[in-house]
C-alpha cells in the first residue's frame, strides 16, 4: 500500500468518524430536547397543582371571611333593630304630628 492509499483510507475513516459524530450529536441533542420537554411538562404540572391548591385555600379563606362578615352584619342589624324597635312608635307619632301641622 502506498502513502496515497493510506491517506485515502485515513480520509475515508475520518469521514466515517465525522458522520458517526454528527449522528451521535443529533441523538444527544434529540435526547436532551426530549428530557427538557418532559422536565418542563413535569414542572408545569407541579406548578399547576400548587396553583390549584393555593387557589382552593384562598377560596376557602374567602368563604370563611365572607361568612364571618355576613354573620357580624346580621348580628349588628338585629341589635340595631332591637335597640330601635321601641323608638319606632315614637318616631311614627312624631312624623304624624309634623304632617298634621303642615
Amino acid at each position: 500500500m502506498s502513502i496515497i492509499d493510506d491517506i485515502r483510507e485515513a480520509e475515508k475513516k475520518a469521514d466515517r468518524i465525522r458522520k458517526e459524530a454528527r449522528e451521535e450529536g443529533k441523538a444527544i441533542v434529540k435526547k436532551a430536547r426530549t428530557e427538557a420537554e418532559n422536565d418542563k411538562k413535569e414542572r408545569m404540572a407541579d406548578y399547576q397543582n400548587t396553583l390549584n391548591k393555593k387557589l382552593k385555600e384562598a377560596e376557602e379563606k374567602q368563604e370563611v371571611y365572607l361568612r364571618t362578615k355576613l354573620k357580624a352584619a346580621a348580628e349588628n342589624d338585629e341589635k340595631f333593630i332591637k335597640d330601635h324597635e321601641m323608638n319606632v312608635s315614637e318616631a311614627v307619632q312624631y312624623i304624624l304630628e309634623k304632617v298634621k301641622s303642615i
